[in-house]
Parts: C-alpha cells; sequence; structure tokens
C-alpha cells in the first residue's frame, strides 16, 4: 500500500511538473466566469418562471457582488497578460535558437529538433 502511495505521489508530482500552468490558470478563471454566468441566468429564468407561474418572486434573487465581478475582471486581465508575454518570449526563443521548445515541436523547415522524434 506505501509503495502505491509512493507511486502516486511520485506520478502527481510529475504531472504537476509538466503542467502548462499558463492553459491551466486560464481555464479555471473561464470556467468561474463561465459559471457566475450560469448561475445568474438561472436565477434570472427561475424569477421569470415563477412571475409566469403567479407565484412570488421576491426571495428568488441572486446578483453577483462588484468585488467579485472585479475579481473575475482581474484575474482574466492577469491571464491575458501573463499568455501575452509568454508568447513574446515563447517568439524571442525561437528567433533566437531557430527551433520550438517541446518533444514534438518541428523547426520552420520541417525537421525535428535536436533529441526530437519526427
Amino acid at each position: 500500500m506505501m509503495q502505491f502511495l509512493a507511486n502516486r505521489r511520485t506520478a502527481f508530482r510529475e504531472h504537476i511538473a509538466t503542467l502548462a500552468m499558463t492553459n491551466l490558470r486560464i481555464y479555471c478563471t473561464l470556467m468561474m466566469t463561465t459559471l457566475t454566468g450560469v448561475v445568474y441566468l438561472g436565477v434570472a429564468v427561475a424569477r421569470l418562471a415563477l412571475a409566469a407561474a403567479g407565484k412570488p418572486v421576491a426571495g428568488v434573487v441572486w446578483e453577483p457582488s462588484w468585488e467579485w465581478l472585479g475579481f473575475l475582471a482581474a484575474i482574466g486581465g492577469i491571464d491575458a497578460a501573463q499568455f501575452a508575454a509568454k508568447r513574446i518570449t515563447q517568439s524571442e526563443y525561437v528567433e533566437a535558437k531557430g527551433r520550438v521548445s517541446g518533444p514534438t515541436a518541428k523547426v520552420e523547415n520541417g525537421a525535428p529538433p535536436d533529441g526530437a522524434s519526427p
């Protein structure tokens, strides 16, 4: 059992070490923003359905706070800036080295970089 847990910890560490963090951050930000919109629209539809049925709608209210919306906007801006900075530095790297990093990357002329398989 302990060996199994040790292998799981090692696999988790390797996964975290190779995870594209910018993509993960952008994904999480998009999910939080999307779910906020889904909940807001779901409550709005529920209010309309209750109003159409003639039932009271006074207790069915949810609006995201300005702090939450500001947080989503700030995190989205940081994600966009990090993505842009990463692309700028990646393009400078490609121009300097003449190759793209990664195991399946190809050089502009179609040949694989040093040590990569085609």
